[in-house]
C-alpha cells in the first residue's frame, strides 16, 4: 500500500519541494536575524514552518492509509493561511500593522489567560488576582476580549474566512472548494465521530477505521493550495525567488484536484 500511495499522490514530489522551501526560508532567517520585529516575517515565518511540519505529518498518513487523519491535520494549514491573507491582503500598510499589533497580543492575552484558568483551577489566589489584573489591563490598553478573532474584529473563523472566500475575483471557485474541504475536515475531527461514519474516499456506510490508499486526495489538495499562499508571502517578504516552489505547489495542487473531480 505506501509504494502505491507515494506513486498515485505524488508524495515524494511533495515532500521534496516542502523540503526545498523549509531550507531556503531557515537559510534567510537564520543569516539575516530577520524575527523578533513582530512584523509580517514574524507572522508568516511561524505559519509555513507549522503548516510544513504538518505536511510532512499528512505525507506519512497518506503513505499509510489514513485519509481521515491527514485531512484533520490539513484544516490547521488551511487556517494559517486564512489568517495570513486577512493580515497580508490589506492594501492599506496602517490598517495592516495595526491588525498585525493586535494578531501578536492575543499570543500574550493567550498566555495570561492559560496561566489564570491554571490558578483558579489550583486555587492559587495570588497567581489568579495578578493574572485577573494583568488581563484586564491588556483589554483596556488593546481593546481585547475572550472571544477568539478579537484581533480581526470578527466574531468567528467563519467570518474570518467569508472575508477571503467571497470575494468576486477569478480563484472564488478555488477557494470555495478549498472551504468545504476545510469543513469536511471539521466534521472529521467532530466529538460525535461523524468522521467515522463519513469514510472520505470510501462508499462505506457505518463506522470503517480500515486503512486505505483513496480519498488523499481531499487532504493533499487542501494542504497544497494553502501553502501557495503561504509560500507566496513569505518568499515576497524574504526577497526570494519563488517560481520553482510555486509552480510546484501549483502542479501538485492541479494534480489533487483533478482526483477529487
Amino acid at each position: 500500500m505506501i509504494q502505491r500511495s507515494i506513486e498515485k499522490y505524488l508524495l515524494k514530489d511533495l515532500f521534496e519541494v516542502i523540503s526545498k522551501v523549509e531550507n531556503q526560508v531557515l537559510y534567510a532567517i537564520r543569516n539575516e536575524k530577520l524575527l523578533g520585529n513582530l512584523d509580517d516575517i514574524d507572522l508568516l515565518v511561524p505559519a509555513l514552518t507549522t503548516s510544513i511540519s504538518l505536511t510532512r505529518q499528512i505525507i506519512l498518513l497518506c503513505e499509510n492509509g489514513f485519509p481521515d487523519g491527514s485531512l484533520i491535520l490539513a484544516r490547521n494549514i488551511y487556517e494559517q493561511r486564512i489568517i495570513c491573507s486577512f493580515i497580508e491582503e490589506r492594501e492599506d500598510t496602517t490598517e495592516r500593522e495595526e491588525l498585525l499589533k493586535r494578531y501578536f497580543q492575543d499570543a500574550e492575552l493567550t498566555r495570561l489567560k492559560y496561566l489564570n484558568e491554571q490558578a483558579k483551577r489550583f486555587s492559587i489566589i495570588d497567581d489568579m488576582e495578578n493574572t485577573d489584573r494583568l488581563i484586564k489591563e491588556h483589554q483596556e490598553k488593546y481593546g481585547s476580549s475572550f472571544k477568539q478573532y478579537w484581533w480581526s474584529g470578527k466574531n468567528s473563523f467563519k467570518e474570518l474566512s467569508d472575508v477571503i472566500t467571497n470575494r468576486e475575483d477569478s480563484h472564488r471557485g478555488l477557494f470555495n472548494n478549498m472551504h468545504m474541504e476545510y469543513k469536511m475536515a471539521c466534521i472529521a475531527m467532530h466529538p460525535s465521530a461523524f468522521g467515522n461514519r463519513m469514510n472520505i474516499g470510501s462508499k462505506v456506510v457505518g463506522v470503517d477505521m480500515r486503512i486505505r490508499d483513496t480519498g488523499h486526495e481531499h487532504a493533499l489538495f487542501l494542504a497544497t493550495a494553502s501553502l501557495i499562499s503561504l509560500v507566496g508571502h513569505t518568499y515576497h517578504y524574504l526577497e526570494l525567488d519563488d517560481s520553482f516552489v510555486l509552480n510546484e505547489l501549483n502542479r501538485l495542487g492541479e494534480h489533487y484536484c483533478r482526483m477529487l473531480i
